[in-house]
């Protein structure tokens, strides 16, 4: 799938496990919450459906205080894949077949656990799977670096933030651009 067939009107976002604990643990992790900041503010302004996901919050902590206003829908899981989750993937499918979002685009943490084992498993629930790769943190880079590498052999389309926002606006003339360019400006 191209970043062009990746449209507002056929896309939703998936956020996984960006949480208060396991954040600060994260590599590079100021970088991963700019960049979550953008897309889903980009996201919002698109009218994109978010939905958020968080592990066992009663130890990692709840979704990242900053990201929460911007979650529609938050689910809690055990199992790593989001896909483990009936009342999530009943309801992605619900957002799937009533608004044709079968785009589902991913971000979130860690790259090699939770996010892998969710984007593999969206991959065989039929979904056409993309991941913000710039809005993923694991706590060693080479973990992500090979999670990227398995992710991109599977069929999951990799793409970063910049890629997708300016993928959704298509013109400068758009009118979000100004608000878009300030999400960037601010992040």
């Amino acid at each position: 799938m191209s970043i062009k067939e990746m449209t507002p009107e056929t896309t939703q976002v998936l956020m996984v496990d960006i949480q208060r604990k396991l954040f600060a643990t994260m590599h590079n992790h100021q970088a991963l919450l700019r960049r979550c900041l953008t897309l889903l503010g980009t996201a919002q302004l698109f009218d994109i459906p978010i939905t958020g996901v968080e592990q066992y919050p009663k130890g990692l902590g709840e979704t990242h205080e900053l990201l929460q206003p911007y979650v529609q829908r938050n689910f809690t899981k055990t199992a790593f894949s989001a896909f483990a989750q009936t009342d999530l993937v009943a309801h992605l499918d619900q957002l799937r077949t009533a608004s044709c979002k079968a785009n589902l685009l991913l971000l979130g943490a860690e790259s090699h656990v939770c996010l892998y084992q969710t984007a593999i498993d969206a991959l065989k629930a039929n979904y056409r799977v993309t991941i913000a790769w710039d809005a993923t943190a694991s706590r060693y880079e080479s973990d992500r670096e090979l999670a990227k590498q398995q992710l991109i052999a599977a069929g999951c389309h990799l793409v970063s933030v910049e890629m997708v926002v300016f993928g959704w606006l298509k013109d400068a003339k758009h009118k979000h651009f100004k608000a878009v360019s300030e999400l960037l400006k601010a992040h």
